[in-house]
């Protein structure tokens, strides 16, 4: 994800990025439904390049901060090869990553976050077994 930041000494185009790893328990659920709650763990990258005002020096900084998550998913099968799931995720980092323009604070990412996410998943057809074969 990105946007811009502006204030009174210059702007930023910060963009951030996340690697994350999760393990998850599948829910018993009925035919064509499926779902899951999960545990994970990442890491959190946050790119910032300033372009100062008169009077200020623009500096580009990359922070980082680890990040913990629990996520809730459930889907539904569309057909054989089509699935459509929804994701909710909450989440802590640490420590606070903050950008500042001339030491005043003007974004930061999280100490608590959370996220929705819609998915359609696709997959290739399997074949028919033979019945003749092992």
């Amino acid at each position: 994800a990105s946007t811009a930041l502006r204030g009174a000494e210059g702007e930023a185009d910060v963009a951030w990025s996340a690697f994350t790893v999760a393990v998850e328990h599948t829910l018993p659920l009925p035919a064509a439904w499926f779902g899951g709650v999960g545990l994970g763990a990442g890491l959190f990258g946050l790119d910032a390049r300033g372009r100062a005002r008169a009077d200020f020096s623009g500096q580009s900084e990359r922070l980082w901060c680890g990040a913990a998550f629990a996520q809730l998913s459930l889907g539904h099968a569309l057909n054989g090869w089509l699935r459509l799931r929804a994701t909710a995720t909450g989440g802590t980092t640490a420590p606070r990553p903050v950008l500042r323009f001339d030491g005043r604070e003007v974004a930061s990412l999280g100490r608590g976050y959370a996220s929705l996410g819609l998915a359609l998943e696709l997959s290739w057809p399997e074949p028919e077994p033979d019945p003749g074969s092992w």
